[in-house]
């Protein structure tokens, strides 16, 4: 049976001759109830205590089991966002390689399209060059070979110009028989 305060302070000794003094007894046992007055209420306060701390630890014995929860919660999607844009990247990484590809072989077949062209029209320029060569050195033969039956035509004309001419004039002369430098001179001799 435990003891209380109460018990301490009722408790009843019977009187013997000779026994202890009953002042003393009376206050060595109020000191004993003041005593155990205060260790009762400290524990009462512990018990308070451990009690709220108990109500505590349940509370944070629950919190952790959702933080633990959550926790798992989190890494686990945490797991599925990582492994669905790793997916995601791949998918990117994959097109654009793809769209890469495509965009090289293109531009490869649009630089050979190009250099066929560019080499087409180098031959075609070079095909040019030489028939206006031949065109122009074909010009300049027919230009000089004119030239030289013009000259030689021209020099021949201008002769039979220049004599037709002195004919004319000396029959117009001696038609008109006009005084010429050379008939005054001989009249004036």
């Amino acid at each position: 049976m435990a003891i209380t305060q109460e018990d301490i302070q009722n408790k009843q000794f019977s009187i013997k001759s000779r026994g202890y003094d009953k002042y003393e007894v009376d206050v060595f046992l109020d000191e004993i109830t003041d005593q155990f007055a205060a260790y009762e209420n400290e524990l009462n306060a512990l018990k308070e205590k451990l009690s709220m701390m108990y109500g505590q630890l349940k509370s944070y014995k629950e919190k952790e089991g959702v933080v633990v929860e959550l926790m798992q919660f989190a890494q686990t999607r945490s797991d599925e966002i990582i492994n669905e844009a790793n997916a995601r990247a791949a998918s990117i990484v994959t097109t654009a390689e793809r769209d890469c590809e495509e965009v090289c072989k293109q531009l490869s077949e649009k630089k050979d399209y190009y250099m066929e062209c560019a080499e087409k029209a180098k031959a075609d320029y070079y095909k040019l060059q030489a028939e206006l060569e031949a065109v122009l050195e074909s010009h300049v033969r027919f230009f000089r070979e004119s030239a030289a039956k013009i000259d030689s035509n021209w020099e021949e004309r201008i002769n039979a110009a220049r004599a037709c001419e002195c004919a004319v004039e000396e029959e117009y002369e001696a038609a008109v028989d006009v005084p010429t430098e050379e008939n005054t001179e001989e009249a004036a001799e």
